[in-house]
């Protein structure tokens, strides 16, 4: 009966010893850093929601995709790191949206709502260069009909930011481009209906989109100035800063720099 009682507590005493033993050699699992990342995508039409866009965040190892539900949201949570979205519609008729390289830091909340423009087909009137002008065929037809403009502006760091402007149309000045958003000459009102001052004002398709790291802007016009880096947003403006925070303004000024886009006076 001793011999048992003694079997007993040796092996209970050596259970207890590796399991000690397993419980100091374990290392705790180390969760990676990440941030929330959620919004809102809509058509820029109407303003309403689009369901099933496939918004795809890439990044260095890898990418990530999540859809949009039947209220058009999104959220994710994304490693900390250097990140490109986009977001692309079911539907054709929708342009895909793009912003370039943006950071993702840690214990943060990013808010990236997404307006998406439809394609139109509206004829564009290309002048003729004036004699001596060499502006080539690419630029005529991109001043004229609007598209993607994309200028390497990086960090200190070494991450390679973009300033991304999406326009309708736009005009060469000294130092950059004045950028606007298309006349939508669908809705022009008839002559039977021309204001007292006698001329029409004209109707803005979709505004100027802008993107540089987490900022986000859009306003019926944009000045760049690539010399200096610094772009005046006018008419309409709608922004969302570096915090997620929204503002509205008939027009506003930044410096673009070191991944940052500082409001001047």
């Amino acid at each position: 009966m001793s011999v048992n009682k003694f079997t007993f507590k040796t092996s209970f005493v050596a259970s207890l010893f590796c399991a000690t033993l397993l419980g100091q050699s374990a290392s705790p699992t180390i969760q990676p850093q990440t941030s929330h990342i959620h919004g809102t995508v809509r058509s820029t039409i109407d303003d309403s929601v689009v369901a099933g866009v496939k918004v795809t965040f890439e990044a260095e190892k890898g990418s990530k995709i999540v859809s949009t539900d039947r209220r058009g949201n999104y959220e994710d949570d994304l490693p900390v790191g250097l990140y490109r979205m986009t977001a692309q519609a079911p539907s054709p008729a929708f342009k895909a949206y793009e912003r370039p390289l943006f950071r993702v830091s840690s214990s943060t909340t990013l808010v990236f709502d997404v307006s998406l423009d439809m394609y139109d087909n509206r004829s564009c009137d290309l002048f003729d260069p004036p004699p001596g002008n060499h502006i080539s065929e690419q630029n005529r037809v991109k001043n004229a009909c609007g598209g993607l403009d994309v200028f390497p502006l990086p960090a200190g760091d070494g991450a390679a930011f973009q300033l991304l402007i999406r326009f309708g149309t736009r005009e060469p000045t000294d130092s950059g481009y004045i950028y606007s958003a298309p006349v939508d000459f669908s809705a022009v009102p008839e002559p039977s209906h021309v204001h007292r001052s006698g001329r029409n004002p004209p109707t803005l398709g979709p505004p100027v989109f802008v993107a540089y790291n987490l900022f986000t802007l859009r306003a019926d016009h944009v000045t760049y100035d690539e010399k200096g880096q610094t772009l005046h947003a006018n008419g309409k403006v709608v922004l969302v800063n570096e915090k997620g925070e929204k503002q509205r303004a008939d027009s506003m000024t930044f410096k673009i720099e070191n991944g940052e886009a500082t409001p001047l006076p």
